[in-house]
């Protein structure tokens, strides 16, 4: 709740009875951006739950091999396919630079694709 009133689409807030607007423009302003980016930083523990604890903390696979099968997983298991081109790209290169254990890059990575457009949609 706390977070469709900080989007300004509050529950039982809209003041016409048709509802919110379902036009394109009315969700990708800057503030319903920046709601959203921070929603998905403030639940990077549920987030990172979308990756299995065994890719987390065993080193089985191969670093490149690991960075794209958890980009991979937790695309799929948030917007129901694989990211674009340039997404995942980006993805590999914040696992790239991100510091810390396989844990702790699972965390920034599933937070960073939940921030990306592909799980933004309407």
């Amino acid at each position: 709740g706390d977070y469709l009133q900080r989007s300004g689409t509050g529950l039982f807030d809209c003041a016409t009875p048709d509802g919110y607007p379902q036009d394109d423009e009315s969700y990708s302003g800057s503030n319903a951006l920046i709601q959203r980016w921070r929603f998905a930083d403030q639940r990077q523990w549920p987030l990172v739950g979308l990756v299995p604890g065994r890719w987390r903390y065993g080193d089985a696979l191969p670093e490149a091999e690991w960075s794209q099968q958890v980009t991979d997983v937790v695309a799929v298991r948030l917007t129901g396919k694989l990211l674009g081109e340039a997404s995942n790209r980006a993805s590999l290169d914040l696992v790239a630079a991100s510091p810390g254990n396989r844990d702790r890059r699972a965390r920034a990575l599933a937070t960073f694709i939940a921030q990306l457009p592909e799980a933004n949609l309407r």
